[in-house]
C-alpha cells in the first residue's frame, strides 16, 4: 500500500513552512492531507465507479440456473470471444473459476502438474485436494516464471504402474505471480500445451492477469490461450471459467 506514513507524532500544517516531508512547497500533492492513498494488495479491494453501480443496478435480469439472464448471457459469450473458446461460465471468484476447470478434467486421485507456488497449489485452501481428490506435483521455474519443458516431460507418471497417481493435467498461470508477474509469450504457452497434449492430459491456465500478459507481450488472449483447454481469468469485479462446452455441461 502506498500513502503517507510517518515514524513519530505527525507534525500539524503550522508547525513549518515547509511540507510534510522536507519539501519547500507547502502545496506539494505529496504533503497535502486530502492525498489520494492508492492499494496495492490485492485488485479484490476495488471499489466498482459511479458508472460501474450505475450499470449493475440498470442490468437486465433473470434466472441464470435457466439461462434466462440476458447480462450473464452477454458476459458469457463475450468471454468466450475474446478467449477463443466454445463456450464460457460466469462464476464468483477466481478461485472457482480455477476449481470449476480441474473438476471438469481431473479424476479424483489425479496428479497435477504446476509450478512451485501455484496460486492453486498455495493460495486456494487446498482445494484440489479437499474438493477434486487431487495431488500436485510441483516443478521449480526460472526468473521468466517458465518451467522447463523437459522437466515437465520427466514428470509425466508410469501410466503402467499402479504405485504411482495417473497425471491427468499440466496448469500455467499468466502472467506468474511469483516471478512479478512475468507474462509467458504465445510460443511458450503453445509449446507447454503441447507437451501436455503429447502426454494425453489437457492444459488449464490459470489466467487471473491473462489481459495484463496480452497487453505487454502486444499478443490477443485468444492467441496466448489458442493451445489451453480450459482457462480462467478475472474481471475488476466478477470472475469468469472458459473451457470446454461439455466439461461446463457436466458441472452445471
Amino acid at each position: 500500500m502506498l500513502g503517507r506514513y510517518t515514524t513519530g507524532p505527525e507534525s500539524r500544517a503550522d508547525d513549518s513552512s515547509e511540507g510534510r516531508h522536507g519539501c519547500p512547497a507547502p502545496s506539494c500533492a505529496l504533503c497535502s492531507p486530502t492525498m489520494t492513498r492508492i492499494d496495492l494488495r490485492s485488485d479484490t479491494v476495488t471499489h466498482p465507479s459511479p458508472e460501474m453501480r450505475r450499470a449493475m443496478a440498470e442490468a437486465e435480469l433473470g434466472d441464470d440456473v435457466f439461462g434466462d439472464d440476458p447480462t450473464v448471457n452477454r458476459l458469457d459469450e463475450r468471454a468466450a470471444e475474446l478467449t477463443g473458446k466454445e463456450a464460457a461460465c460466469f462464476v464468483a471468484s477466481g478461485t472457482m473459476g480455477n476449481l470449476t476447470s480441474l473438476m471438469a478434467q481431473v479424476p479424483r486421485g489425479g496428479e497435477i502438474i504446476a509450478g512451485e507456488g501455484a496460486h492453486s497449489f498455495a493460495h486456494e485452501a487446498a482445494n484440489f485436494a479437499v474438493v477434486v481428490g487431487a495431488s500436485m506435483r510441483l516443478l521449480p521455474w526460472d526468473e521468466n516464471g517458465r518451467m522447463d519443458l523437459d522437466r515437465i516431460r520427466r514428470a509425466f507418471r508410469d501410466p503402467n504402474d499402479l504405485h504411482e497417481p495417473p497425471t491427468s493435467l499440466v496448469m500455467l498461470e499468466n502472467t506468474h505471480a511469483d516471478s512479478m508477474a512475468q507474462p509467458l509469450p504465445v510460443g511458450y504457452m503453445d509449446a507447454v500445451a503441447a507437451v501436455a497434449h503429447d502426454g494425453g492430459v489437457p492444459l488449464h491456465v490459470d489466467g487471473a492477469r491473462i489481459f495484463n500478459a496480452s497487453l505487454a507481450l502486444s499478443t490477443p488472449v485468444s492467441q496466448l490461450l489458442a493451445g489451453a483447454d480450459s482457462a480462467s481469468f478475472c474481471l475488476m469485479a466478477p470472475n469468469s471459467a472458459i473451457g470446454r462446452p461439455n466439461a461446463l455441461r457436466s458441472l452445471a
